[in-house]
């Protein structure tokens, strides 16, 4: 079965086009083509989470991918993603967004971008990674890599291009999400002894196991060979600011894309 953002399209479309009857979302950054919000800095994401009634707290990192070329800098805090490997792709067009994306090719091995320095260490945080992703327009020849903090605590693509969250045991989601732009989250929960995966469509219950330690934090290909995907955006949330509920998390997926051009209907 193939799940995919619910889209409507047609003359609600057209509506929301022009203004959204709760006004948009004053002081935070949107992509003028697709409607989608990227918050830029600690203040627009604080300005979105109060709209949002979420006083669970801001991400520490916020890597806005839009760089010509080198390193993702960290537009919060001190995450700065290093360059490694060869051949990444960058100001990639993304259809339907005005925004770009920092682009790995599809089976290149150790092509990435990564901090092992200053991200925050799993074993000792929960974390919650979310990243707004291009997936790959066709299906790989074998699972790839799109998020990393280590071996045992991965988010890839399958080779049916659905979300695979790995927690030690890896679990895959049931939506093909080809072709699409998605905002997927990894989130490892130590309070609640809990491992979720999320995306536009579903929500993905994974099996929680206490992380090793391990301060390393990478988009592209770690363990296992890159993906072909285009990176528009990446925060990182940790601490209490990691544990939302499934309710919370469903909260923020619909502020971040309320606005959106063709809407988005969060299913979970």
């Amino acid at each position: 079965m193939s799940l995919v953002p619910v889209l409507r399209s047609g003359l609600r479309s057209g509506l929301r086009s022009g203004l959204n009857p709760g006004g948009l979302i004053a002081g935070v950054t949107r992509d003028t083509a697709s409607g989608w919000y990227f918050p830029a800095s600690a203040g627009e994401w604080t300005a979105l989470m109060a709209f949002a009634g979420l006083a669970t707290g801001n991400p520490s990192t916020a890597n806005l991918c839009q760089e010509a070329s080198g390193n993702l800098a960290d537009s919060i805090g001190t995450v700065t993603l290093t360059l490694s490997g060869a051949g990444h792709l960058f100001n990639q067009a993304v259809a339907g967004f005005t925004r770009t994306a920092a682009t790995t090719v599809d089976g290149t091995v150790g092509q990435k971008w990564i901090n092992s320095t200053t991200a925050p260490d799993p074993s000792l945080t929960s974390t919650l990674y979310l990243t707004w992703i291009r997936m790959p327009a066709a299906n790989p020849a074998a699972a790839r890599d799109l998020v990393a903090n280590a071996a045992g605590l991965d988010e890839r693509v399958s080779t049916l291009t659905r979300q695979n969250v790995i927690n030690g045991a890896s679990t895959v989601g049931t939506g093909n999400l080809g072709g699409t732009v998605q905002i997927l989250a990894m989130q490892h929960d130590n309070t609640a002894s809990a491992f979720n995966g999320y995306n536009l469509a579903e929500k993905i219950a994974g099996t929680f196991a206490a992380a090793a330690t391990n301060t390393n934090f990478i988009l592209g290909g770690q363990t296992v060979a890159a993906a072909d995907a285009g990176y528009l955006y990446n925060a990182i949330f940790q601490g209490a600011a990691a544990e939302l509920t499934q309710a919370q998390m469903r909260t923020l997926y619909q502020t971040l894309t309320r606005d959106a051009i063709v809407p988005v209907v969060i299913p979970w």
